[in-house]
Formats: C-alpha cells, structure tokens, sequence
C-alpha cells in the first residue's frame, strides 16, 4: 500500500474483518477447537423440550385389559445468552512510533489479532469453567495481604482452585463480592516446577477504594454473576436445576467425586460405562491438564515404543567421524499422542491449560454446542470496526456478541480429585 492520503486512510478505517475466532481456535484452547458453532440464536433467550421419559404405557394384559399409557414426561430448557467481547485500542501516534508508510496498517493487523485471541482464551475459560459466577480464583484464606503503597496489593492465591490460563497482566478484575472497582492484574508468580505451590497475585487498584482480604473471591471485570455456564460447572450439579431444568436421573452428568487415585484405564472405563448406562452413548473426546498427561503416559509405559535412528551430521566432519556418527543410534521414547480405546470406540484425549490439576473431562461432541446471536463478530456497525474514543486520540475495535453453551449433562462425565503425584 501506497502513502496514506485522504483516500487510503479511509480504505484502512474500513478494512473489514471476518470471524477469526473460527479460524484462529488452537490446541491451546481444544474445546473451542471441537464444539459446534452456530450464528442463528434469536433474542436473548433460547427455549426447547427435553425428553426426560420414554412415555407410554408397557406390561401384559390381564383379563383383555392392555397396559395403561403413561404421560411422555417433558420439560423445558431455557437460557439467557450472554454478551461476551473484548477490545482492542491503537493510538493514533502509533503510525509515526513505527517505521514504514505502512505502520498504520501494521498496527491494525496485529491489534485484530491480538483482540481474537483475548476472546477465545476468555470464551475457553468460561466453556471449561466451574460456575456462571465469572470467578477467576479467590484470595487464601487465612493469609496475609501485603499492602505495597499507591493502591498495589500481593497476596497468595488459593491453590486448591488456582488455573494459571486463568490470569494475564493487564487484565482489570474486581475483588470482593458485589464489588466494582477494578484493578489490574500486574504480576503472577508461581513456580515453573509445581505451579500450584503458593501462586502469588499482585494487582494495582484503578478505580474505587477497595482494600483486597483474605478469601475474597476475584471476577473477570464486569463478569461476577454474568457468565455463561461452563462444563465444571453443569458435570458437578447434584442438586438445584440446569438451564431451568431440575437435576435427576435422566439429568445430571456422570460425577465421580475425589477419586483419590491417580489416572488409569479403569477410572477412564468407569466414566464411559456411566455414561453409556445412563443415555447409550458414550464420550469421543476426553481433556485433561498437563499433569494428568504426564501421569497417564506413566501408566503407559510397558507401551512405548522403542525406535532407533540414524543420526545424521548436520555439517563437514573428518572421514573418520562421520564413519562413527553413521553408525551411531539414538533411543526414542514416549508417544505423539494418546488415544484411548473404550468399549465403544476410540478416544483421543488432548490438554488444556484451563483444567485444574486434579480432573478430568469426557465429552461427547455431538452434543455440545455453542449458540451466538446473529450479527456476532466485529462491531462495523458504523461501517468501520475502527471507532474514535470519546475526548482522545485514540481508535477501539470490540469483537464478539451475545453466546451460550449449549452442554447436555448425560451425555457427559467428570472426575475430580485425582492424585497429581
């Protein structure tokens, strides 16, 4: 692209985006990666029956008399879509910060993409997460909270429920129940061996006046009672109601409570016959975190493969060298992949960040979906995704819209407090 006049700057503000959460969706975020989307969701509500009998009537006849017909028992499912978005600044001085008469443009690229992958890591947090509460974590308990000055704070997280996907410098949150002031996340420290061993938090306070103590709990901004629901959340309800729907037998997922034990074949068994006893079908894709990875190779390893391989020299060595070098072998071990093969077909089992250390999820595909209103995607209303903010100098773009996850629970299974050693 040519200067930028009157004309090509015009062109630029107008530059249209497509849906690039569909096509940027990565290993980093597996479940966005597998769930169906769809982009027909109408208003904010969603409503549909749901089956929870057979119906009919069924037994022998006695004295000519056939068996009496039951009522088909129905319910109805109903949920609120929720507006999900993330946005993105660029400062007009940017195009002379940068090189090239092409700086402009450079900055709107990368501003787009960043502004996609904020959407899809909080998108995937909220898909994996326990409660529709926008809860991050919360404070330790019975800890102290170190007061730095100027409205900075460091405090240890508690780590029974600590998810490090779950933070980012930069991100502004509240703490505190009912609370609104915001603070910015200004730097997470936990250990690179065991993440889980006293991750700390420091934030600084940008609005507001309050004062962070132990136990409170920490919301994505804005997100405190206003999220969509997550699969933790739906597999782990024994009581109460589901998308308006009480929880019962025909109802629930399939929930195996503080297993106590390390991940193996049978607890993996055990998930898909409960959920083939409960509906006939069975999960095809099971998410786990990197520590239960690295356990279940463990298990694996009468498995592994032994392979020997040539190695080749990747530049001049003397005659006599490259001789031994031919010969010599190297051992390769491990596996690219795991797939697990349960009584009803195969299951490849990937990892995400956004799994607490302790569990594991089994889902079925086919059901599971998630549901975005019409007109989801880059706000061009104006007919530009770039809009002026108010009294400055600087452009915003939002991406997003109105969402819901769709999560059947009996077509489901979880597990939770396995052994992480």
């Amino acid at each position: 692209m040519g200067q930028l006049d009157g004309t090509t700057g015009v062109k630029a503000l107008k530059k249209q985006y497509g849906q690039g959460a569909l096509n940027t969706y990565d290993v980093s975020v597996p479940m966005l990666s597998q769930v169906k989307k769809t982009f027909n969701l109408e208003g904010e509500a969603f409503e549909d029956y749901l089956p929870l009998s057979v119906g009919g009537g069924r037994g022998t006849t006695t004295a000519g008399v056939v068996p009496t017909s039951s009522v088909w028992k129905m319910n109805r499912v109903s949920y609120t879509a929720i507006e999900n978005l993330s946005s993105v600044k660029l400062k007009r001085t940017y195009k002379y910060q940068t090189k090239g008469n092409g700086a402009w443009i450079d900055g709107q690229g990368e501003l787009i993409k960043r502004g996609v992958i904020q959407f899809r890591n909080n998108t995937e947090r909220q898909v994996m997460g326990g409660t529709s509460n926008g809860a991050l974590g919360s404070i330790k308990a019975a800890s102290t909270v170190t007061d730095n000055g100027s409205g900075s704070y460091t405090f240890y997280l508690t780590p029974s429920t600590f998810i490090e996907a779950n933070w980012e410098e930069g991100d502004l949150v509240n703490i505190g129940t009912g609370s609104l002031d915001q603070f910015e996340v200004t730097e997470l420290v936990s250990d690179d061996v065991n993440e889980y061993a006293n991750p700390t938090l420091t934030v600084q306070r940008k609005t507001g006046n309050q004062v962070p103590t132990a136990s409170m709990g920490i919301f994505m901004q804005g997100s405190e009672g206003n999220d969509m629901f997550g699969a933790r959340q739906i597999l782990t309800a024994t009581s109460g109601s589901l998308y308006g729907v009480p929880v019962q037998r025909r109802w629930r997922g399939f929930y195996m409570a503080n297993y106590g034990r390390g991940i193996n074949t049978d607890l993996i068994d055990q998930m898909c016959l409960g959920v083939h006893r409960k509906c006939g079908e069975v999960p095809n894709l099971g998410v786990i975190p990197h520590t239960q990875w690295r356990l279940l190779k463990s298990t694996m390893e009468h498995l592994k493969i032994y392979e020997t391989t040539t190695i080749t020299p990747r530049f001049n060595v003397p005659k006599a060298q490259k001789g031994l070098m031919d010969q010599a072998k190297t051992g390769r071990l491990g596996f690219k992949a795991i797939l697990y093969d349960s009584p009803f077909g195969s299951i490849p089992f990937v990892i995400s960040r956004f799994c607490r250390q302790d569990e594991i999820f089994l889902f079925n595909t086919d059901h599971m979906e998630l549901k975005h209103m019409r007109g989801f995607g880059w706000h061009d209303d104006d007919g530009t995704v770039w809009m002026r903010e108010a009294g400055k100098t600087n452009y915003e773009a939002r991406y997003g819209g109105d969402m819901q996850l769709w999560l059947p629970p009996c077509f489901h299974a979880y597990a939770d407090g396995l052994s992480t050693s």
